[in-house]
């Protein structure tokens, strides 16, 4: 103390006192500090003031001090001190090591490998030990729920068609393949249907939060592992019964877009060093299955096709439902590996992609708003007139209510509720009190319509 050198004449206007410090005005560590309950015990109520902004110097009993909170300027923010103080308050990061993504990252490389056609074999990140991977009454809860599919599936038979045309390839592509030993797990699975036109689309769901008779799931018992997925926006700006053992990662288990997008993190840290643009592409262009990437032109456009194929067939992955805004990089691709054929961007079909409708023709990006069918086949009916005299129900305190209004169309009619109810000599309600955005207004109930609650 001081943090720096006081002026000349500080010292020279104590040059007749006895200083307890003689280099006071001297930087230098400090080397004792006086508390509050000892300085007024060594004070002889005598002080000397040396200027504005300078410090004072106190008689002690035996010499002169300078109280060192004097002579202190603070060099640092108000700010700067509060940020120190809260990073020292939190506590530091765990090690990797020990958190459940960093285990599940040494599961992975520690148990992945591959085989000799370069596919990838991949294992379950269990959270523990074998005592986790029993599920005892698994085999009776899949087998029951696979019983009630069955049911279904008899009462609907183009959906039994169509399920079991999904088993087969589902067998026929390797995915799963006849039991030889009865497994520890068995997984449910449903199916999921909806017509688009004439045709029937299908999914079949497996279920691996299903509960065993201990109250856990297989994905209780997993690790989700880390969060590898690139936002969107960051993608669009740049039978009989019969036990099967499944031989690939499906959908329904918590796990499995880890798994997917860390597969081809892997190939684009390890097989990419002579493909940086495949690289890129595999980490910054990938949503879940849909890989989306452009390039400046056909030729740059046709190379990182041609390269995306020869890097993922290398780990037994083939890219299928191409689609494009340009036909010429689908010209010399199978038309079972392309979306649609590309004679049909004419008609303006759509590629379904990101949860979205992409029109390759236009290139752009739609939304199917059919289902919102509030306005287009609900509010457009209020303007029936029910049978006058046909006896109805008093309507009840705080019900939600459209006032109509025969100069608006139905779109523009105003939102309200019932604040009171105005019954007539009889008991019958037929005027109430409406509250609106706009206030508070009487209204007969003939010009309201009630709108459901339930």
């Amino acid at each position: 103390m001081p943090s720096q050198q006081l002026p000349s004449q500080v010292r020279a206007e104590c040059k007749h006192l006895s200083l307890a410090d003689p280099s006071f005005d001297t930087p230098a560590p400090v080397d004792l500090l006086l508390g509050a309950d000892i300085f007024p015990q060594i004070w002889n109520n005598d002080n000397i003031q040396l200027g504005p902004g300078l410090p004072s110097a106190y008689s002690s009993q035996s010499l002169e001090i300078f109280p060192q909170s004097l002579a202190v300027t603070l060099s640092t923010s108000i700010e700067s001190l509060m940020e120190r103080f809260w990073n020292i308050e939190e506590p530091a990061a765990a090690p990797l090591d020990f958190t459940e993504d960093g285990q599940c990252e040494t599961i992975f490389n520690s148990e992945m490998y591959r085989n000799y056609a370069g596919q990838y074999f991949v294992p379950l990140p269990f959270r523990s030990d074998s005592s986790d991977r029993l599920f005892p009454g698994m085999h009776e809860v899949a087998l029951r729920r696979f019983y009630q599919l069955e049911r279904k599936l008899l009462r609907d038979p183009i959906l039994h068609n169509a399920y079991r045309a999904f088993i087969r390839e589902y067998e026929e592509l390797g995915h799963m393949s006849r039991s030889e030993e009865s497994g520890d797990y068995f997984i449910p699975h449903h199916a999921i249907h909806k017509l688009v036109g004439d045709e029937l689309k299908l999914r079949v769901v497996f279920d691996a939060s299903a509960k065993c008779q201990a109250g856990y799931s297989l994905n209780d018992r997993l690790y989700v592992g880390p969060k590898l997925q690139q936002e969107i926006i960051d993608v669009l700006t740049g039978f009989k019964v019969k036990e099967y053992t499944l031989h690939t990662v499906t959908c329904g288990v918590n796990y499995a877009p880890y798994l997917a997008l860390r597969v081809l993190q892997h190939i684009a840290d390890n097989e990419c060093d002579d493909f940086p643009a495949v690289q890129q592409t595999l980490r910054y262009q990938t949503y879940m299955d849909d890989i989306c990437a452009g390039a400046e032109s056909i030729v740059a456009a046709k190379i990182l096709r041609n390269n995306l194929i020869e890097v993922l067939a290398r780990a037994g992955l083939s890219l299928k439902k191409w689609s494009s805004n340009c036909v010429d990089l689908l010209d010399d691709l199978l038309d079972k590996d392309c979306a649609c054929n590309p004679l049909a961007f004419d008609r303006g079909d759509g590629i379904h992609v990101l949860g979205m409708e992409w029109i390759p023709d236009t290139d752009c990006f739609t939304y199917d708003i059919s289902a919102i069918k509030w306005s287009s086949e609900y509010l457009s009916t209020l303007q029936a007139r029910g049978c006058w005299l046909k006896s109805q129900e008093n309507v009840k305190l705080g019900a939600m209510v459209v006032l109509k209004d025969n100069s608006l169309p139905p779109l523009k009619w105003r939102l309200g509720r019932i604040s009171e109810l105005l019954p007539g000599s009889d008991g019958v309600v037929r005027v109430v009190r409406v509250l609106t955005k706009q206030g508070v207004i009487v209204r007969p109930v003939v010009k309201l319509v009630l709108l459901p609650t339930n």
